[in-house]
């Protein structure tokens, strides 16, 4: 799972801001997006961060992580910049979702209607999961890059073809920009 997540961020394009919250039935922000610089340098520092990542195991809270994201990573104390043209939201999932608390539709529907300046969520899963719950984080967002594969082997084979989906169907992707310069 590291090895995908390095790839994501190394294939976006840059500048780039990286944020890792890692979910199972607890929630963890491992990074904010204003831990590493937007440059070469800070994308080796980020991957590096992200292969310092522990495994957790536990139940699969889909949900919960996406009302987390909406409320601790895209804000600002997380290092979110308000001007930011876009974000793109990845979930990678290797199971179905079983929070008894929360509606993975409805808190992915929160990311989209918190955030004016456009939310992409994609869906990644890998295994055993719940094809409504990947079309409805797909769907949210109206960019048709909902992914499923058997095993993580055939998930870090499709890394790239991935990504380019992922740039090519989100509706608003630009590089992020500072509005003075």
């Amino acid at each position: 799972m590291k090895t995908a997540v390095g790839k994501i961020t190394a294939l976006f394009c840059k500048p780039i801001h990286v944020a890792v919250m890692t979910y199972s039935d607890t929630f963890h922000l491992e990074f904010c997006f204003d831990c590493f610089e937007a440059d070469k340098s800070g994308l080796q520092g980020a991957k590096a961060a992200i292969n310092a990542i522990p495994y957790r195991g536990g139940l699969t809270y889909t949900g919960g992580a996406a009302k987390c994201t909406c409320d601790e990573l895209l804000t600002p104390e997380c290092g979110m910049h308000l001007y930011a043209t876009c974000i793109d939201v990845v979930f990678i999932t290797d199971g179905r979702s079983n929070d008894p608390n929360l509606e993975v539709c409805e808190e992915v529907e929160c990311l989209h209607n918190h955030y004016t300046g456009g939310v992409n969520t994609h869906a990644i899963g890998i295994g055993n999961v719940n094809q409504a719950e990947i079309d409805c984080i797909d769907h949210a967002s109206h960019t048709s890059s909902a992914f499923n594969f058997d095993t993580f082997e055939d998930f870090l084979n499709a890394i790239q073809e991935i990504i380019k989906r992922m740039i090519k169907k989100s509706s608003v992707y630009t590089c992020y920009t500072p509005p003075f310069g």
